[in-house]
């Protein structure tokens, strides 16, 4: 008999031979699976079904949330583009823009001891960044109540907001496309701060998220690639910049990173960063909230026309972080 047919024969039933075995670790495998959700016999095919099928099934799930968000995309951008924006006119309808930027900022405020006076009140219902946003609204509040005979203060603000990262001002290279976010269209409800408002605010914020995330992605692409002004022509683009921006009049940026720590391009350690982010056409107000480290910091630019009573938001804002306490 040849030996490679000796080999055949021994591999077969070798195979036959080692079932009982191949059983025993499959089973050894299943009891891991059950009772720990993993297991160290990673050569079974019960491991191997274990790891493969919820990958696939979790992709299948993540291609139809594609599919029914592309579905729904056309109607939530009608809605919040012109259903949902609120027609309330407010003072910053009435004034005329000068096109000449004027600035203003508040002091350093430590969040830490924002923490400590809220008592462990932050968690996932009701996030720090709800409350600064809650201290920004109420801010503005007092802006537009300080023009009370001349205009109602609405309930409600169409604002535009985005997001621009640390990695702004720290990153060396020359493109800073990816640290900046998409923008989302905010609904901002004007009152005193206090914890309902703090909880409506966080309401509107999950329903955004939820809602606007084809708008959210269509901004990053005209960020990154000037995608949207590629495909408009140039009159129609000028025309939805002029009526959006009349109708959205505030623009709010959150600029954050988790430390304050700062090196300039030549080493030099730097103390502290202001940006402001210039409002484009008929937008007239832009808020930029930084938050740098357990540090937040309010910064304005507004038009020369709305001076000097811009003041009032920054200072507004210090005096509501600085005693709200939800």
């Amino acid at each position: 008999m040849k030996p490679t047919n000796l080999a055949k024969v021994w591999t077969r039933w070798n195979h036959v031979l080692l079932l009982p075995y191949h059983f025993y670790c499959e089973a050894l495998a299943m009891r891991d699976v059950l009772l720990r959700g993993q297991t160290s016999y990673t050569s079974t095919y019960c491991a191997r079904l274990h790891l493969y099928v919820p990958l696939l099934l979790y992709a299948q799930l993540e291609l139809v949330k594609i599919c029914w968000e592309l579905f729904k995309a056309p109607r939530n951008i009608y809605e919040v583009l012109f259903e949902q924006p609120t027609k309330e006119l407010n003072i910053l309808h009435k004034k005329s823009y000068a096109g000449r930027k004027i600035v203003s900022f508040s002091r350093s405020i430590d969040g830490t001891q924002l923490r400590e006076r809220h008592r462990d009140r932050f968690n996932d219902q009701l996030r720090e960044s709800d409350f600064s946003l809650t201290c920004l609204a109420g801010a503005v509040h007092d802006y537009f109540n300080t023009f009370s005979d001349l205009a109602p203060v609405p309930s409600l603000l169409n604002t535009t907001c985005r997001t621009i990262s640390k990695g702004y001002f720290t990153d060396r290279r020359g493109d800073k496309s990816d640290n900046i976010g998409g923008v989302v269209f905010l609904q901002l409800p004007l009152r005193q701060p206090d914890v309902e408002h703090a909880r409506h605010l966080h309401g509107i914020v999950e329903c955004i998220r939820q809602q606007q995330i084809m708008i959210y992605l269509a901004s990053i692409g005209q960020t990154k690639y000037s995608m949207l002004t590629a495909l408009l022509p140039h009159v129609l683009t000028k025309i939805f910049i002029n009526f959006f921006s009349y109708n959205f009049p505030i623009t709010i940026t959150e600029i954050y990173g988790s430390s304050a720590e700062f090196q300039s391009t030549w080493g030099q350690r730097v103390q502290d960063v202001l940006l402001f982010r210039p409002p484009q056409s008929k937008t007239c107000l832009s808020l930029n909230l930084h938050r740098f480290g357990d540090k937040y910091r309010l910064a304005i630019m507004a038009d020369t026309h709305l001076a000097p009573d811009h003041t009032i938001i920054t200072r507004s804002f210090e005096r509501y972080m600085e005693t709200v306490t939800l």
